[in-house]
C-alpha cells in the first residue's frame, strides 16, 4: 500500500494520473506533515515515511523535525527517511543539532556531495537522514556510495558520508 501526500493541486493531480489503475495507491491532497500523523501507525504495522519537503525557507527543517517527533512518537518502531539540501546555510546543521537533542534513536545521515564545501553554489549536493534503518545499511552505503560518486564525479568533487548522529 502505498500513500502520497502533495499539496500541490496540480503536482497531485498528475500523482493521481500516474497511479490512476493501482488499487494500493492513494494520493492526498493535503499537508504531508498533517499525514504523517492522520496515517500513522499503517493497519500493517511495517512500512517507510519518505519526506521530501521543498526546503522553501530554512524554517522548513523546523516543520520536518515536528512530524518526525510526532511521526515517531505514533509508531516507534517505523522507518522514517528525509531527504535534505547539503547547502551553506545554518538550517541543516541547527536541523542535526535539534534532532539529536529530540531523543529518537538510531538516526543514520548518509550525504553524497557533487561539488567541494567551498564551492559558491547553492546546494552542493544531497543527504538522507533514516530514523530506524535497516540492519546493516549503514555498511552497505558506506560500500555503495563512493562507487555511485565515483560514477557521477569522474574529477573526484565532493564526497560521501555515511554516520550515525544518534545510536541506539
Amino acid at each position: 500500500r502505498l500513500v502520497f501526500a502533495e499539496t500541490h493541486a496540480k503536482e497531485a493531480h498528475a500523482l493521481r494520473a500516474l497511479a490512476a489503475r493501482q488499487k494500493l495507491v492513494s494520493v492526498l491532497e493535503t499537508d504531508g506533515y498533517a499525514a504523517v500523523k492522520a496515517h500513522l501507525p499503517p493497519r500493517e504495522n511495517r512500512g517507510l515515511v519518505l519526506m521530501d519537503p521543498p526546503y522553501e525557507s530554512d524554517l522548513e527543517f523546523d516543520s520536518v523535525l515536528a512530524a518526525l517527533e510526532t511521526g515517531h512518537a505514533r509508531w516507534p518502531t517505523g522507518t522514517f527517511c528525509i531527504w535534505y539540501p547539503l547547502t551553506e546555510r545554518a538550517a541543516p546543521l541547527r536541523f542535526r543539532r535539534n534532532l539529536e537533542r529530540a531523543g529518537i534513536p538510531k538516526v543514520l545521515s548518509c550525504t553524497l556531495s557533487v561539488m567541494p564545501d567551498d564551492t559558491p553554489v547553492g546546494m552542493r549536493g544531497s543527504g538522507l537522514v533514516i530514523v530506524n534503518p535497516p540492519w546493516l545499511l549503514d555498511e552497505r552505503l558506506g560500500e555503495l556510495l563512493p562507487d555511485l560518486h565515483r560514477l557521477l564525479v569522474p574529477d573526484g568533487s565532493g564526497g560521501t558520508s555515511v554516520e550515525w548522529w544518534v545510536g541506539e
